[in-house]
This record gives C-alpha cells, sequence and structure tokens, in this order.
C-alpha cells in the first residue's frame, strides 16, 4: 500500500483487509523512536499511531506526519 508521509510517498506493507504494521511504517518512512507517526484522516480526524501493532489505513486521502513526543508537566 501506498501511503503519503511528510509529503513522500511510501511503499508500506498490508494485510487484505488494508491495515498496515506500525513498525513497518516507521521502518520504511525511516522516523525515529523518539518521534510519534500521526495519521491525519480525510474527515480532518487526527489518530496518533501506536508504537506496536496495526492500524486500518484509508488509502484514499490519509496522510501521516511525524511530529516530537509531547511531554507534559515536564521542567
Amino acid at each position: 500500500m501506498k501511503i503519503m508521509m511528510n509529503g513522500r510517498e511510501f511503499d508500506v506493507p498490508s494485510d487484505e483487509q488494508g491495515n498496515v504494521q506500525a513498525v513497518d511504517v516507521r521502518r520504511v518512512a525511516n522516523v525515529p523512536d523518539g518521534r510519534t507517526i500521526i495519521m491525519q484522516k480525510p474527515t480532518g480526524e487526527n489518530v496518533i499511531m501506536p508504537k506496536h501493532g496495526q492500524i486500518a489505513v484509508n488509502p484514499f486521502g490519509s496522510n501521516f506526519i511525524d511530529a516530537p513526543t509531547a511531554k507534559r508537566g515536564k521542567l
């Protein structure tokens, strides 16, 4: 399955239902462990991807970005 991440297109392995492994997305897009991957759905909803496990991806209109991991309450 082809996904868009940070304005670039990547080919990520998926199963027949359109699920991708979060680890595969991170590896293919070369995202370091200290960053969070966010899926932006066509509806405008933002979903934070887990570090491990599967996530259902809509191949039409879903975009991904990576951002620094937010730490609240730390001085």
